[in-house]
């Protein structure tokens, strides 16, 4: 089973790798498929679009994809040392990609009190349980930066003169366009409900 693409640089490669190991084997009468050859690379590309999005930086997007594949195979967290083993950026960076992560509100790390031995306990990470699936970033995202344009729009209607009431009025169109929008984006998911 082999990631490597031609001109793929081998960080990806190792990630990709990584992820493969962590999608369970289809299984068809007793034999194993080849759906695990399946190249991950898309997946990382994915993630890495979707933090860009949510205004974080490109290289969060392998650490996301690393989370949460753990998060799907085993539920295990994972520690500093095999995130950047994982990603094979260094420990340095993985400190800088997981503070973003934590100060955003989707990671959260937890001293292992299983570790034994002298010195500093290591932190074990995961994606909060609150966050259960990058859609849910997503429309969380959607919902800040609309909240954010009503208050845009409330500031810019205080401005206004009373000579603009068709500005006023387009206004009031914009505030109330995106106010059904959130509560669009506020109902629970069609799945959610089915449960």
């Amino acid at each position: 089973m082999y990631c490597m693409d031609e001109g793929m640089h081998p960080t990806n490669d190792l990630l990709c790798r990584f992820l493969q190991s962590k999608l369970p084997l289809k299984r068809e009468v007793g034999k194993v498929t080849t759906s695990r050859v399946v190249d991950m690379l898309p997946l990382v590309h994915f993630f890495e679009k979707l933090v860009e999005w949510l205004g974080l930086s490109r290289n969060s997007g392998s650490l996301l994809a690393v989370l949460y594949a753990e998060r799907y195979a085993t539920g295990e967290r994972l520690s500093l040392e095999e995130l950047a083993e994982a990603t094979s950026y260094s420990r340095s960076n993985v400190t800088l990609i997981l503070s973003q992560l934590e100060a955003a509100g989707i990671v959260e790390g937890e001293t292992d009190l299983n570790q034994t031995g002298r010195g500093r306990r290591r932190i074990l990470y995961r994606i909060r349980k609150e966050i259960p699936s990058p859609v849910f970033l997503m429309i969380r995202t959607m919902e800040d930066r609309l909240h954010d344009s009503l208050d845009d729009l409330d500031v810019i209607k205080k401005t206004l003169s009373e000579d603009g009431p068709s500005i006023r009025r387009m206004l009031d169109d914009f505030g109330r366009e995106i106010r059904s929008a959130i509560e669009l984006l506020s109902r629970p998911p069609a799945s959610s409900l089915k449960r």
